[in-house]
């Protein structure tokens, strides 16, 4: 087995891990929400506001999915919309303030559940731990905008 197969099953393995440690396999959400859902909410709380088209790129979605997500957050009442007032063609989302008690829920979990684990390590390895996945996560979406899945 070559280096490369043995990093790419190692790293598959520990990704697989990840995700089932953060418990995102089930259905249940603390906040009744799925991921992607929650992923919009604070995607808002970071920038403000967003167009669709914006939300769009930043969560590496169509345009359907977004649209039908966008719907269901403001039905439930965690997210406006405005139209913009420098193009009519565009809506701005905003969170509201629901929106704002919900995602910071969702703050407040993942800090204590991140920091329960880097608790563990000591600064040289939280620092590892911080550098290791920025690289990979850069590494990955370098590949994606260089159109590297077809290899």
């Amino acid at each position: 087995m070559s280096s490369l197969t043995q990093h790419i099953q190692k790293v598959r393995e520990s990704s697989r891990q990840i995700v089932r440690e953060l418990g995102l396999l089930g259905n249940e959400s603390p906040f009744e929400l799925p991921l992607s859902y929650r992923h919009v909410l604070i995607e808002l709380d970071l920038r403000g506001q967003l167009t669709q088209l914006e939300l769009t790129a930043l969560l590496i979605l169509d345009k359907s999915t977004v649209s039908r997500m966008i719907k269901k957050l403001v039905n439930y009442k965690l997210v406006a919309t405005a139209i913009a007032e420098s193009d009519k063609r565009y809506r701005l989302l905003t969170l509201t303030a629901t929106g704002k008690k919900v995602v910071g829920g969702i703050h407040q979990s993942a800090i204590a559940n991140v920091g329960r684990a880097l608790k563990r390590l000591s600064l040289q390895e939280r620092e590892q731990v911080e550098r290791g996945l920025a690289l990979y996560a850069t590494a990955l979406e370098n590949s994606r905008l260089k159109g590297d899945h077809h290899e």
